[in-house]
């Protein structure tokens, strides 16, 4: 462990479970209510179901509550005096849970921070706009300018053309289809 990293109790869970200003979770040494030793340690993380933002579960008396690290880290080390409602990732990256990355904010003003919103719009863009190639049984080859354009004129199941672009699935009424 680093000799700048600060531990301090997770409110509700003293006793039980720290968390540090790097964005760490530990769990503490204790004996349980019925005698059952448990030794502390550093707690495994993951990402919620998005693959976005990291989670840890934290257990005491018989109940467990999934919680997101970023909100543990801001609750126990940054002092919230406006009780704002979000917690705002400074550098847009979620995983990066160190306090000096992490701020109180409005829902406004998280939504519409930093260039998130201009990524997501320009990969959905990009992500539309790439050409195809849609391959037929014969090994005849057919350039369309989107997937949407393809599905059009070859009246083809967009989700099913998609699948076979990522690599799901192989072919879709006997076609393939690669990005051209």
């Amino acid at each position: 462990m680093n000799s700048d990293e600060i531990w301090k109790d997770i409110d509700g869970y003293e006793g039980y479970y720290q968390v540090s200003n790097h964005g760490r979770i530990r769990g503490l040494n204790r004996i349980t209510s019925d005698g059952k030793r448990i030794v502390g340690k550093l707690i495994r993380l993951r990402k919620d179901s998005k693959k976005r933002y990291m989670l840890v579960s934290l257990n005491k008396d018989g109940a467990q509550a999934t919680c997101l690290v970023h909100r543990i880290v801001a609750k126990t080390f940054i002092p919230n005096i406006d009780n704002l409602p979000c917690v705002n990732h400074k550098d847009e990256t979620q995983d990066n849970n160190r306090v000096a990355n992490l701020e109180w904010c409005t829902h406004k003003y998280n939504s519409n921070y930093g260039t998130s919103k201009d990524k997501v719009r320009a990969a959905a863009i990009e992500q539309k706009a790439r050409a195809i190639l849609v391959i037929f049984p014969d090994d005849k080859v057919k350039w369309f300018d989107s997937k949407r354009d393809a599905c059009r004129k070859l009246n083809l199941n967009n989700g099913n053309v998609g699948r076979c672009l990522r690599g799901i699935n192989n072919t879709h009424l006997g076609l393939r289809f690669k990005y051209a």
